[in-house]
This record gives structure tokens, C-alpha cells and sequence, in this order.
């Protein structure tokens, strides 16, 4: 980018992760071929939940609303000290009701003490259904797809992301989304059904950004 001073491209190499860099500084499209979330360190980024002491973090949730796909739950605490976000929970279910979908979710805010979830904002109905009847206090989700993937990798790679060795298939989700080439907008798929998790993941690590960091 030839209009780009030597200031923002410094702030940007410090603030944007190496692909979503390349993305807009080197013009090169390399987020969209392979594996979305090569920033995942198996290795450094999987943590046990009996090794650490997460009282005193905040919590929050991501929910994905599944129509004719699942509904995916993602649990998420925050140590507001170091910035680490904790993912130590999350489930996935379709073929589910309402009033199930809100049972389940209320089960997972009063185990993990969380006061509110970032939902889908295109699910208006369920929205209204969960604070209406269920006490269930809803926050549109920013679903920026490009933005929030950017997000997410810029967050594992300053080991700000660490999820819970007992979450199989959630770290099978992450490991291979890719990116759907075959769409005309960014869309993210997977070989099998666990895609739903990386959205809720997204709508609730990246929303949350302006109120814990």
C-alpha cells in the first residue's frame, strides 16, 4: 500500500494479526486458501481446567441461533488482569425447541455465573423470546466475519485465547474451518457439522472486545 505511512504500518503490524497484515498492506488473499486459524498452538493454547484458578474472571457467552443447523453454545471467562480470555465450555444441539434452547443456555449462565450472552443478531424472535419469557438478557452479536476471524487470530497469538483440553469437538472445529472459496462472501465451512461452534466463538470473543479488551 503505497499511500500507507511508515506510522500506521508499524501501529498495524503491532495491532493486526500476520494474515489480516498481509491482507491489507501486501495485497496478499492468503486467509481465504486453508486453514482459518493457523494462529491455534495446540501445544500453547490448550489449557486444564483443574491446573488454573479462574475465580474472580468475568464471564459471558456466545450463542449461535440454528435454524435448520445446530444451535452452538460457547462459554467464555476472562481474567480482566491479564486479558485472557478462557474458553471452558461449549455445546452444540439441534432439533432443539425454544424453551429447550433457553433451559440449556440458563443451565450454562448459572453454572459459570454469566449475566448476559451475545446472540445472533438476525435471530430477532428467539432474541425477544429468551428476554421476554425466559429472563435471558440477549446482546446483538457483531458478525463481521473478516473483522472477527482477524480478531480471533490476533488474540491467539498473543496468547490471549486459551481453550479446555476437555472440549473436543470445539478444538476439532477450530483446527479445520477453512475458508469457502467457492462463495461470493466470506463465509466460513467445515467437513463436518462443527462450524457452529466458530460462530458463536466470534460472536462472543469479538463483540465483547470494547468491554474487556
Amino acid at each position: 500500500n503505497d499511500r500507507a505511512s511508515l506510522e500506521d504500518i508499524e501501529e498495524a503490524l503491532a495491532t493486526m494479526s500476520e494474515q489480516h497484515f498481509a491482507q491489507e498492506y501486501l495485497a496478499q488473499f492468503t486467509s481465504f486458501e486453508g486453514q482459518v486459524f493457523k494462529s491455534f498452538v495446540k501445544e500453547r493454547d490448550i489449557f486444564y481446567l483443574d491446573g488454573i484458578d479462574l475465580n474472580g474472571c468475568d464471564a459471558y457467552i456466545g450463542y449461535d441461533v440454528g435454524f435448520r443447523d445446530p444451535s452452538a453454545c460457547v462459554v467464555i471467562l476472562v481474567d480482566m488482569g491479564s486479558g485472557i480470555h478462557y474458553i471452558v465450555d461449549a455445546w452444540q444441539e439441534g432439533n432443539l425447541s425454544t424453551a429447550d434452547q433457553a433451559a440449556k443456555v440458563k443451565a450454562s449462565m448459572e453454572i459459570w455465573d454469566a449475566d448476559f450472552i451475545y446472540i445472533d443478531s438476525a435471530a430477532a424472535q428467539m432474541k425477544h423470546d429468551f428476554a421476554v419469557l425466559y429472563d435471558i438478557m440477549c446482546i446483538n452479536a457483531d458478525k463481521s466475519i473478516l473483522d472477527g476471524v482477524g480478531y480471533l487470530t490476533m488474540m491467539f497469538e498473543q496468547g490471549r485465547l486459551k481453550v479446555a483440553d476437555h472440549l473436543e469437538d470445539f478444538i476439532i472445529a477450530l483446527t479445520n474451518a477453512r475458508w469457502d472459496t467457492d462463495s461470493q462472501r466470506e463465509k466460513l465451512k467445515h467437513e463436518d457439522s462443527f462450524i457452529h461452534y466458530m460462530d458463536a466463538f466470534r460472536y462472543g470473543v469479538y463483540t465483547a472486545r470494547h468491554q474487556v479488551g
